[in-house]
């Protein structure tokens, strides 16, 4: 089994929408980020994550953001905990999606390894050297803004398909009641057929997803 990593909170910003609200303030939402790194913080202390990562979160209190650099270390150093404990990890890539670069690697499952094992390798290694940063790299003000504006590039695809699935909406909805439309529309079609895959508007519009 062959596994390239995505970051739980990127499939957060995609598939479960944002809480960052659209009008507020940006000194409102600096307080509602700092107030996030205080809780990640805490949190890493309470899984005995590493020294690094934990720096690194303290760094981001101080500065407000996180570098793409502080993300990239805390994956390099992940990426070596899952060689050691003997997973085959390829050469690190970057790519772009939902406005925002990811780096990742695709980790292979070793022949003799049960898929149990080597699950709990990479949520161990994730959680130690760069889970805590990766939820604030993915969900930082800046990230949200450049996933608000991807979505905004493709307005008149999205609401095209939105009248096509027969959604009613305002022409000027936001950006954030698109994500709830688009939601629903998959929510419903699954609900009346799941053997039929669902319409994804925003996948319909060209939005470059993830793969699994």
């Amino acid at each position: 089994m062959t596994r390239g990593l995505i970051a739980g909170a990127l499939a957060i910003l995609i598939f479960g929408g944002c809480s960052t609200s659209e009008t507020a303030p940006s000194n409102v939402v600096d307080a509602a980020f700092r107030e996030q790194v205080a809780d990640a913080i805490r949190g890493a202390e309470t899984a005995n994550a590493s020294e690094e990562q934990i720096a690194t979160l303290e760094e981001i209190a101080r500065t407000g953001k996180v570098t793409f650099e502080q993300y990239r270390e805390g994956h390099m150093a992940g990426f070596a905990c899952m060689e050691s404990a003997g997973l085959t990890v390829s050469e690190p890539y970057t790519y772009t999606v939902a406005g925002s670069d990811v780096f990742t690697a695709d980790v292979t499952q070793p022949a003799d390894m049960s898929e149990e094992a080597f699950l709990a390798i990479l949520d161990s290694c994730d959680l130690k050297h760069s889970l805590f940063v990766d939820n604030l790299y993915y969900t930082q003000p800046s990230a949200v803004s450049a996933w608000a504006d991807l979505i905004e590039s493709h307005r008149a695809e999205i609401l095209a398909c939105f009248t096509s699935q027969g959604a009613e909406f305002d022409e000027d909805i936001t950006w954030m009641e698109m994500e709830t439309i688009r939601e629903e529309i998959v929510i419903a079609q699954r609900e009346r057929d799941r053997t039929i895959p669902p319409v994804d508007c925003f996948d319909v519009a060209g939005i470059i997803w993830p793969e699994d």
